[in-house]
This record gives C-alpha cells, structure tokens and sequence, in this order.
C-alpha cells in the first residue's frame, strides 16, 4: 500500500491505519501521523530523523551537516544538556535557512533531525521535516522551499516506511520481553550491537534469544530478516530498556556553604523526555510500578525563603504534574502505593512530613 497525501492535510482528515494497512504502508506521512496519535516516543522520533539522513549520508556535503545528524544522535540518547542543543539548534537554523542561495534538502535535513522546541519544533516535527527533506534529496531534488513526499519520492518513501517499522515494530501488537530473556550473553550481544551500529549481528541475537526460550516469531523474524535496521530497533530497545526514563542529576552545586541541600540541572534518557526548566534539588522517587518519577524543584519566594514542589512525570501518558509551593528543603521523598511522603527540613528545630496523593496534582 502506498498513501501519498497532499501539501495542507491535518491529521485529522488522514486516514488511520489498521494493523494490516501499517505492515504495508509505503508512505511515512500516515504513519507518522498515526504514531502521533497512539504514543509519543521523541526518542524514537528523533531516532527515525537520523536515520533518514543516514541513508542520504553521500549526499551530505558539508561537515556541519553531518556533524548535527551526529548531534542529533546524542541528543536523543539523553547525552547532551537542552542548552547545548538549543544554542545549536538556533545556529543550525541560522546557517542553512537563513542563507541564500537555500542550503541542499539533504543538508535541510541534517538541520531538521536535530531541532528543538527553541525553533518552535519538537522530536515529531523533527522527524516530519527531515524525513520530507531526505525523501526529495534521495529523488535528486536538490533544493525546494517545500520539499515534500510525492509520487516522485517513491523508492526513498518505501525505505522510511521500512525504517519505521524497524524503529516502532507493530503498534497494533507492542512488545512483550520476558524478563528471563535477558541472560548476561544477550544484554552484552543487544549492548554491542546497539551501540556499535553491528545490526548484521542480529541473527546471532535472534539465536541467543531462542537459546535462552524465546518463542515470540515477532521478535525472532524482526532478529532475522533482511533488511536495514537502525538505532532504535525495537527489539534491541525492548531488550536494553532504552525507551524506560532515567534521570541523571548534573551540575550539582550546595546552595549555601556547608549546606546540605544541592541545586542541580537535570538529564533525561527515555522514549519521552520533558522539558523542565526548573532549578532542581539532587531527590527522586520511582512509584513501585516504575511508571511514575517523582522529582523536587525549587520554589523560592520573594522574601528568599526556601521552598519546594513536587513534580510528578508520567512518561506513559506524556503528563507532567505539579504540587502546591511547600515549605522548605526536601530532605527525603519515597512512594507509598499512590502517595508521594516527603519530610521537609524547616529549621534544626522542625522537620515536617506530608503526603501528596496522585489525584490531587494538577
């Protein structure tokens, strides 16, 4: 099947798949828009920007384009700060849309993987645009001011079609990895071949997989099947937990001499990553079902008392949840069922404990 859509669709006049229509699709602009509709992995959205512009890399013709496709990678690892990516990203934009003549689609697309919400984009978009622009530089249209998929981008379509499958597997069937799986020898094998590109060791993976009692064919033909696989392979993702968030504190600092509390910037790693530009205590709690992460930001008054909020993330449903101003440095914050317990330190003389249910964040 293949649905080329024309210029001015809104998601909502697209048609949406089924199961069967995604297997076959050949056009990246529905099933982009029905990624859009069911989950939100920016991870794997940027991921899919990559690799778009990995299949036009001979086409590339300037370092610094290859360098943000690069850039672009890292970012969606988790392995670069926002400022860094937004200081790029508006320079990247300035370099290649705002010269004249118009920098080449395939550079455009360099440009598009690795934008971000400082241009008013985010990782959907990302993948949107730069797909476009590499679908056009790999049908030989060197430079549009629209470039778009058409019935001229066919082959190159098809191929991004097929990129992602490999990226988002089947939405109509997520993935289910048993954890006894995931033995020693097939986390270094997954670890290996992710990060050294080596998809050619697939097949090996899918042998360890069944050595070790996997039976699901899904992930045994995905393992052994022809074709390309990039970064974000679904079962290789699966495997490593690379679309779970992780959070890493950095740039911590004491907010006064021989203070024990500590202001910090924040790292996310993840399928979703948020975008908080809050100034961060070093607390965090995962709820039992690790599906929420509870963080503490500081909320400092005009007086320059110290307080604090609760920020609840839930990568699931994309919801980014906030407490009341509390008083105080959190010293310590845990899960109780569907409760957050934090203890606040006032003063020497007074330490308080309060909870904080789910249902009552905004």
């Amino acid at each position: 099947m293949t649905l080329i859509l024309p210029e001015g669709f809104v998601p909502e006049e697209i048609p949406r798949l089924t199961e069967a229509t995604w297997l076959e699709c050949g056009d990246p602009f529905p099933m982009l828009h029905h990624l859009a509709r069911t989950t939100w992995s920016g991870r794997k959205f940027r991921l899919f920007a990559v690799a778009c512009c990995r299949r036009i890399w001979h086409l590339i013709d300037a370092d610094y384009a290859r360098e943000a496709v690069d850039f672009a990678e890292r970012l969606a690892d988790g392995e670069a700060s926002e400022e860094e990516a937004h200081a790029r990203c508006q320079a990247m934009f300035a370099r290649v849309y705002g010269a004249e003549p118009k920098s080449s689609n395939a550079v455009c697309a360099c440009c598009d993987a690795s934008a971000t919400a400082v241009e008013g984009r985010n990782e959907w978009d990302a993948a949107f645009f730069a797909g476009k622009a590499a679908c056009a530089a790999a049908a030989g249209n060197y430079s549009d001011s629209i470039p778009r998929w058409n019935e001229s981008d066919l082959d190159e379509a098809r191929n991004q079609s097929d990129l992602l499958r490999c990226i988002f597997g089947n939405p109509f069937r997520p993935a289910v990895i048993n954890p006894q799986w995931s033995t020693s020898t097939v986390l270094n094998l997954a670890t290996a071949i992710y990060e050294e590109r080596a998809f050619d060791r697939l097949p090996i993976l899918g042998d360890a997989l069944e050595d070790v009692g996997c039976a699901d064919a899904h992930v045994l033909l995905h393992c052994r099947q022809g074709g390309e696989h990039v970064k974000g392979c679904w079962v290789v993702d699966s495997l490593l937990g690379n679309d779970e968030m992780n959070v890493r504190f950095v740039d911590c600092q004491e907010i006064g001499m021989g203070s024990p509390f500590r202001t910090c910037k924040i790292r996310f790693k993840g399928a979703w990553i948020p975008f908080l530009q809050e100034n961060w205590q070093d607390r965090m709690a995962q709820s039992q079902d690790r599906r929420y992460t509870a963080l503490v930001a500081w909320a400092i008054s005009r007086q320059n008392n110290p307080g604090f909020r609760v920020f609840v993330l839930d990568p699931k449903e994309g919801r980014i949840l906030r407490s009341k101003r509390i008083k105080g440095c959190c010293e310590s914050l845990t899960w109780d069922g569907d409760c957050i317990v934090y203890r606040a330190f006032r003063d020497p003389a007074r330490q308080d404990e309060g909870r904080i249910g789910l249902a009552t964040l905004g």
